[in-house]
């Protein structure tokens, strides 16, 4: 994809994320996600200043659909968003999916509850920052065979993004 894009005329930046982004450790987790999405943050305003980038577009594929909404809303920079298998909750695609079965076992084991969880990681839900997609072109892809996050959060998402971006196009 990345040479996809290059071949086409763009620049593109992008962030490998290790495999054990999740794990049963619930403040670990939330600060992993927070400090990506920070960093990549700070990075796009260097960017900006740095080779006068105007506009911006972000994509998120599963789990990296979370850091892409942090970073995405509010952010002007930022015109456009594509997600990628998303899900509306990082608690939720934990707790449902079915490669997360042994993270969610260990925390139930720990008391760790689906409520808990969500208070925990309120900001790592992307649905939570869909008003600030407003004036961005949005496009959402859904899969019902994805195996880390269940089409049903997705398509959660989805319907929260379509609140304030009318015209998202979802597929």
């Amino acid at each position: 994809l990345k040479n996809k894009i290059v071949k086409s005329g763009f620049s593109c930046v992008l962030y490998n994320i290790i495999p054990d982004i999740l794990s049963p450790d619930v403040e670990g987790t939330r600060k992993y996600f927070e400090t990506i999405a920070e960093k990549v943050k700070n990075d796009l305003e260097e960017f900006q200043n740095q080779y006068g980038i105007k506009r911006v577009v972000i994509m998120g594929f599963s789990l990296s659909c979370v850091i892409a909404s942090m970073v995405a809303s509010f952010n002007k920079a930022v015109e456009g968003i594509i997600f990628v298998v998303p899900g509306s909750s990082l608690a939720k695609s934990m707790w449902y999916g079915l490669r997360t079965v042994n993270i969610k076992r260990i925390m139930e084991k720990n008391k760790v509850t689906l409520p808990y969880l969500e208070n925990k990681w309120e900001n790592l839900a992307p649905k939570k920052y869909a008003e600030g997609f407003k004036s961005k072109q949005v496009k959402i892809i859904l899969s019902q065979s994805d195996m880390i996050i269940p089409y049903s959060l997705g398509k959660e998402f989805s319907d929260a993004v379509k609140k304030f971006v009318h015209s998202a196009i979802i597929k």
